[in-house]
Parts: C-alpha cells; structure tokens; sequence
C-alpha cells in the first residue's frame, strides 16, 4: 500500500476512535498525540508533492454534499438539524446500497450471503471542504481491496439514483426500478428534510461527476416521492412456503389463503437464510417492508422485502 494512502487511511481510524475514548485520561492524549504525528507526516508529503491530495489519494473513494439555502449561514456554518439529518440519511443510503452491492458480489463468487460477523459498510464524516458548505464523507476503510471497489461503486449508484429521482422528466417508477428498497425510505427523508429547509444540493464526488440539485428540484422531488412511494413495515403470520438460494426470493401463503412473494432483505447473513429457510412449510411470523409505488397514470406496484421471520407460538387453545 503507497504510504500517502495509508496514512490517511490512519488518520481516518484515529478520529473515529478518539470519538470513542471521548474522556478517556490516559487514551485519548495518546491518541491524539499519534494522530498529530499522522497528519505531519501527511503534510510533509503533500507540501513535496505540491498537491492538496496526492494522486493515490483517489483509491479512497469520498463524497461532498455542498448544501445552501436557509439553514446555511455561506462558508460560515449550518445548522445542526439539517447538516445531522442529511448525514444520517445519506449514510443510510449508502449502507442500502452497499449491502446490495456486496450480496451481487457474494453471489458472483458462490455465496448466497455476506458471512456472520462480517461488518456493516459505513461512512465517516471526514471534512467541511469549502463551499456553500460541505460535509465531507468516506466509507470507512475496508480491509479487503475489493470492498473499497464495490464501496466506490455504491457511491456512484447514490448520486445516480438522487439524480434520477430529481430529474422530473423521469417518471418515479422508471427512476427506482433497479434501487434496493432499503434505499428508498432514506432517501425519502433525505429529500424531504433538505425541501424543509428549502436548500440546494450540490454533490461532488471522487467516484462521480458533479451533481447540482436546484431548491425547486428537491422540493418537487420531494414531492413526488411523498405522494408515490408508500413504505410501512408488517408483520404476518402464515405458511412459509420457502426461498430459493439462488435468487433470493420467498413465499408466503397467508390464513386468507392469498400468497406473498418477495425478496429477503440484504443485511441478512448465510446464517439467517439457513434458519429462516428451515421454517419451510411450517408457521411463521414474518417481518415484511411493503413498498407501494403509487405512479400519478397507471396502476399500483407492491414489493416485499423479509427482514425475519419466526416460528408461530402456537397456544394451547389451537390444538
């Protein structure tokens, strides 16, 4: 690994874990004092190589999301209502994404799922470049090579699809055809909460090429995404009829006999396939997120996503 890229690599982890010791008297001046000497050292090579971000610098993959409007005092500061809920949002995005993107991995090698115990993908919030004012992430470094590939493509799939789902000359349903459901609630209240403060996004990207989202975009966005997609979380209770490995996809039949049949949720693990899979032709409780795309012309579209599933209690007074 080039040593620009793994000092910042190091930097990164030593903020999030002085974040953690928060009053800690002995580790966090440790801590701080190696994070101290990590940025020295990364200064010193930047200040020779005359460069702000070295050219290695781009194998870490990073986002910026620019914001103006009310809530955003120019350069000087934004408030920390919009600034935080933007950031969870956006993160919840990218975790949807990537959760996704990974199991597409995992499935072109001969595995169903990510394995037990295998982290989360997340962000770190990483800057406030300048700007109208930026926020600054990066998914937080991967130890295997290739994650960081699928991570810096999960970036991209984010920007496209909040283009997409702005862009009014593309209809909703055309816009989410191909996003993970887990996207799209987050990505609801990241419109919605940026529409609140009637701002302007502008998204820049070392995986991407600039994106501008004008006020009247978001709110129209916003708009539509409120009246079109309608998402609730259910629980049932009925026969489960089993899932395919190969393709992810499950049936239920329901006590009124009709059957329900969808996709099991990405953040389920190998392991949890297997339990859930051995509840096959037995009663269940599932956890289901009902997606319902409600387009202005045309009829409604329902999805199901299973986030569990449970054996039924069966009481005494139903033998």
């Amino acid at each position: 690994m080039n040593q620009s890229i793994f000092l910042r690599k190091q930097a990164i982890q030593l903020r999030q874990l002085l974040d953690d010791a928060e009053n800690d008297p002995v580790l966090k001046p440790q801590l701080q004092q190696r994070l101290d000497d990590v940025e020295s050292e990364l200064k010193q090579l930047e200040t020779t190589d005359q460069t702000l971000f070295p050219v290695e610098a781009a194998e870490l993959p990073r986002v910026a999301l620019f914001l103006s409007g009310r809530g955003v005092e120019g350069q000087t500061g934004i408030r920390p209502s919009l600034a935080g809920e933007s950031l969870i949002q956006y993160e919840k995005m990218f975790l949807g994404q990537a959760l996704h993107d990974e199991r597409a991995e995992a499935k072109a090698a001969g595995r169903q799922r990510r394995p037990r115990g295998a982290s989360e993908p997340e962000l770190l919030f990483t800057g406030t470049p300048r700007g109208s004012f930026g926020l600054e992430l990066t998914p937080r470094p991967a130890d295997e090579a290739k994650l960081t590939e699928i991570h810096s493509r999960s970036l991209r799939h984010v920007s496209r699809t909040l283009a997409n789902v702005a862009d009014s000359d593309i209809s909703l349903e055309e816009a989410v055809r191909d996003v993970p459901p887990s996207v799209l609630q987050p990505m609801k209240k990241f419109f919605k909460v940026l529409a609140s403060y009637g701002a302007q996004l502008r998204l820049a990207s070392s995986e991407a090429p600039p994106l501008t989202v004008s006020v009247e975009s978001i709110e129209a966005a916003s708009q539509r995404l409120e009246k079109e997609l309608i998402e609730e979380e259910i629980r049932l209770e009925g026969t489960f009829r089993g899932l395919t490995r190969e393709t992810l996809h499950f049936d239920l039949i329901v006590h009124d006999g009709d059957v329900i049949s969808g996709t099991v949720a990405e953040s389920l693990t190998e392991e949890d396939l297997e339990r859930i899979d051995n509840l096959t032709n037995e009663s269940c409780i599932a956890e289901l997120l009902k997606s319902t795309l409600q387009p202005v012309t045309g009829n409604p579209t329902v999805t199901y996503v299973l986030l569990n599933a449970r054996p039924a209690i069966v009481t005494s007074e139903s033998n």
